[in-house]
């Protein structure tokens, strides 16, 4: 469900990150991360690997090969749910905001859900239900719904659990033409392998913010390991760039970034940057 805003994918990685510079993309399928271990997409690739083609090789150039950059267009948000409990979550919609997805997982069925608007009025939202099975959220239970033309301010999605329980809310936003928050996001990876450490360029262009309100909490955590996390916060300007530090090698590092702060008119706003990186040389057989 997350990846689908990032285009095709098979619920673990996109088409567009499992290119390799250099290479040749020789087909795109039905295909999911469990099935393709089986051997099923061999026979796709056999003559490549067997015939002429091998033996020839191909004269591609990695100019066209698209960049998997993070989608700076969302907010993400998670945690527990009490039992029988008050469950409250606001989602922050700023001005030039056509409508926002909103994509919500729950661990079990929700007994209730209510989206309030701003002024604290229900909304007869029209919730799609459905069963998760992805390799990740496998079971979940997943509710969509699309805030058309949103009214601008804090609105609030009330859940209601019988028991304990678990969300995940991704929101998308849909924004009108040059209307973006503006962020935009960069790697510099030199040096990466060796000591360990990561530029992260990312910045707010967009006039229609107040700048000392902008705030990045970048999180980088392990992803073998989720107790190994750390946290930088950066605030006070648009230029919210970090220098990543990785105690580790030879290993996979995600990192999420949030980031809030007010339009000029005073109107909060939220995203989330989810990235990876690998710190070491990749193993070879």
């Amino acid at each position: 469900m997350y990846l689908s805003s990032y285009g095709d994918n098979d619920g673990v990685v996109t088409s567009v990150s499992s290119n390799i510079p250099g290479g040749h993309e020789l087909a795109v399928g039905d295909w999911d991360h469990m099935s393709i271990r089986t051997g099923l997409t061999f026979p796709v690739f056999e003559e490549y690997i067997t015939g002429d083609y091998a033996r020839e090789g191909a004269n591609i150039s990695d100019e066209n090969i698209p960049k998997n950059m993070p989608v700076a267009n969302q907010w993400v948000h998670g945690g527990p749910l009490i039992e029988g409990g008050e469950n409250k979550m606001n989602v922050a919609v700023e001005e030039n905001v056509a409508k926002v997805n909103l994509h919500l997982l729950t661990a079990d069925d929700l007994s209730q859900i209510k989206v309030l608007d701003p002024s604290g009025k229900e909304m007869s939202a029209n919730v799609e239900i459905g069963k998760e099975d992805e390799v990740f959220f496998s079971g979940a239970i997943s509710h969509s719904l699309t805030l058309d033309n949103p009214q601008i301010g804090e609105w609030q999605i009330e859940m209601e659990a019988e028991e304990e329980n678990a969300y995940l809310l991704v929101a998308d936003y849909d924004m009108e033409k040059k209307s973006d928050v503006g962020i935009r996001t960069e790697k510099e990876m030199a040096g990466l392998q060796k000591n360990q450490q990561l530029a992260y360029k990312l910045k707010v262009n967009n006039p229609n913010v107040q700048e000392d309100t902008v705030k990045a909490t970048y999180h980088v955590t392990e992803s073998d390991s989720p107790n190994n996390s750390e946290t930088w916060v950066v605030t006070g300007g648009t230029n919210l760039s970090q220098e990543l530090t990785f105690d580790k090698q030879d290993r996979a590092y995600n990192i999420t970034i949030d980031i809030d702060g007010l339009t000029k008119d005073g109107n909060p706003f939220k995203r989330t940057i989810v990235d990876s990186v690998y710190v070491g040389e990749f193993p070879r057989k």
